[in-house]
């Protein structure tokens, strides 16, 4: 099994999932980086693993895949490992506003499926210090997912325009890929300590976003021309899950909220246009 594994004797920390869009910026993000590519079960013991590696698709198939990763991590973390920080996601909450950490959570799909049961996997099993922390939809300039983002970043590289579906009436809670991997990176140096007595996180920023507000806040920063684009069902009034950030005391965010999160994304890529 290639969990993509990535070592770094002098932090001590080891990253599954490392050649993905976060994993590959959460190395990106150490001034030092000596991470070298490592069989995961040949890890030296007293790793801290930060357990990126997941199959994204809705199937079935990466259900029973993600469950085999995530229990072949529980038990090489409490064979010899220090601890664990688990990626898990927005997605293991129902449609709903302000979801909190301690609110019930929900199978919505076969990857949140998969999720759900990871976090009690760890929860119920694991013997060392660990936080499973809830990842909120991730934005960021050369994303390999999400084709709204993308779309939006090919229209101000290209200065054409901007399309709406529909209403956009989507709501999600957000957070910027720098933010994610500084705190990921944070967690992981100093605060591990504290976050694990916390054992669930939440991240992102306080300020949801829907869809359509996204799109008027890029024409705005641009003034590229909005291109409207009629959906005959229209259903994302009713696709709403946003979350209730975690504060962690020591822990410094770059951007407050995520309209300054997202001005400091479109100021990137016009310094590369």
């Amino acid at each position: 099994m290639n969990l993509r594994c990535k070592y770094s004797a002098g932090y001590r920390i080891a990253v599954t999932g490392s050649t993905g869009y976060v994993g590959s910026k959460f190395l990106e993000s150490f001034e030092t980086p000596d991470f070298v590519e490592t069989e995961f079960t040949q890890l030296p013991a007293g790793s801290l693993i930060v357990h990126l590696a997941a199959n994204m698709n809705n199937t079935s198939s990466a259900l029973s895949e993600n469950t085999l990763i995530d229990t072949l991590v529980l038990e090489q973390v409490n064979e010899k490992h220090r601890g664990l920080i688990y990626a898990s996601t927005n997605n293991v909450y129902p449609y709903a506003l302000n979801c909190r950490t301690g609110d019930k959570l929900r199978c919505n799909d076969y990857y949140s499926a998969s999720k759900v049961f990871g976090e009690k996997l760890f929860e119920d099993l694991i013997r060392v210090p660990f936080v499973s922390v809830r990842i909120a939809d991730v934005f960021g300039v050369g994303q390999k997912h999400g084709n709204f983002f993308k779309a939006i970043e090919q229209g101000i590289r290209q200065k054409s325009s901007l399309a709406q579906y529909g209403a956009g009436l989507k709501r999600r809670t957000y957070v910027h890929i720098t933010e994610l991997v500084q705190l990921l990176k944070w967690i992981a140096t100093d605060g591990f300590d504290l976050a694990s007595t916390t054992r669930v996180l939440n991240t992102g920023y306080p300020d949801s976003a829907s869809i359509a507000e996204i799109v008027a806040l890029a024409a705005e920063m641009t003034g590229l021309e909005v291109i409207n684009k009629h959906i005959e069902t229209d259903l994302s009034a009713f696709d709403v899950r946003t979350m209730q950030p975690t504060i962690l005391p020591g822990y410094a965010p770059q951007w407050s909220s995520f309209k300054s999160a997202f001005a400091g994304y479109v100021e990137e890529i016009n310094l590369q246009v």
